[in-house]
């Protein structure tokens, strides 16, 4: 979900939007694809049998890392790009919606806050827990 969904656009905007966001994703799909691929090459070295050369682990996990890095990039310069065709109202609008959305997800998180000590985080646990 972008952080601009809650404000109302015209239909000039939506179709600006859309048109960034179709681009935007056919980039993520080439990068996704050679992130799946550096994941399967560790998972290959990680379940072969024998010795493991920390080397080439920690080459894959480098060039994860910078691919993690680049996707993020590109998310932001995105959102900055979506956020060039929204008026000052509208982004108020999306920040007052953001708000409103992180307070009704607090509000369903359940709270550690009066919880007692050594009591069961569920009933399964409970059944499982509790002396005979």
């Amino acid at each position: 979900m972008s952080v601009f969904a809650g404000a109302t656009k015209t239909a000039a905007q939506r179709n600006q939007i859309h048109a960034i966001g179709r681009a935007w994703k056919a980039d993520m799909v080439g990068l996704q694809v050679r992130l799946d691929a550096l994941r399967a090459q560790e998972n290959d070295l990680l379940l072969t049998p024998g010795t493991i050369a920390p080397a080439r682990a920690e080459a894959l996990a480098r060039q994860e890392a910078g691919l993690l890095e680049v996707m993020q990039a590109e998310r932001i310069h995105n959102e900055i790009a979506l956020r060039s065709f929204l008026s000052d109202s509208q982004l108020s609008q999306a920040a007052s919606t953001i708000v409103v959305y992180a307070r009704a997800r607090r509000g369903n998180r359940p709270s550690l806050r009066g919880r007692k000590v050594g009591r069961p985080a569920c009933s399964t646990h409970a059944r499982s827990t509790r002396p005979a």
